[in-house]
């Protein structure tokens, strides 16, 4: 199986896990701004996790089908820009709705396939250690994100109006997806040879199970 050099593309991670904390708190705050209820909240919550489910079994079925990896991390990186860009530029509920069904969709086409990245770019005996670093590059970054949340939103509305604060917030998850779609396409060559599930290890199966039902949690 052919691998690729490096592993650059590990920290395409870290700026989409910034991107994802800055805007965590920001989007039930936005939609209060733009007049949502209690209960409009958590529709735009559970519109975002409808969204996701039958988008990972289609992102993984098209990966599988297509054997091609990389094509499915960009997309995801950047539908989420993209999505942060749409929320961005949001002026009233329904728009709303559907940025959030959009991140929710386009924004799961990167978890399906980032484990198999790893397992297809990395001899076996280090895949542990490679997980548990994207993993972590992902847990520091949203950490990281909520923490220049909650500065800009703390600071920005002294300098921009509150709406405008929180807008340009979103434009700077939008830059750091594209910056995590940029940091992919150009470290990582997409994988020689696809990896089947027959020539993983069933301790393996298990490893990756628990990584997609986490991304779906």
């Amino acid at each position: 199986m052919g691998r690729a050099n490096g592993s650059r593309w590990f920290y395409s991670y870290l700026p989409q896990g910034i991107a994802g904390g800055a805007t965590s708190p920001l989007i039930p705050l936005f939609a209060y701004a733009l007049g949502a209820s209690l209960g409009d909240v958590g529709i735009i919550a559970a519109a975002t996790s409808v969204a996701s489910v039958p988008a990972f079994m289609l992102w993984g079925s098209l990966s599988d089908r297509l054997k091609t990896r990389k094509a499915f991390l960009i997309l995801g990186f950047l539908g989420t820009a993209v999505s942060f860009l749409a929320m961005g530029i949001c002026f009233n509920l329904p728009e709303f709705y559907l940025a959030n069904l959009l991140i929710g969709f386009v924004g799961a086409a990167s978890a399906p396939v980032g484990a198999v990245l790893v397992m297809e770019t990395t001899e076996r005996e280090r895949w542990p250690r490679r997980l548990a670093f994207m993993s972590q590059l992902t847990g520091v970054g949203y950490i990281v994100g909520l923490s220049i949340g909650a500065v800009w939103l703390a600071i920005g509305p002294t300098i921009l109006d509150t709406m405008s604060a929180m807008r340009g917030l979103f434009i700077i998850g939008a830059a750091l997806g594209l910056l995590a779609g940029r940091r992919a396409g150009m470290g990582l060559p997409e994988p020689g040879a696809a990896l089947g599930l027959r020539s993983i290890p069933r301790r393996e199966h298990t490893v990756q199970d628990a990584r997609l039902a986490v991304h779906r949690a």
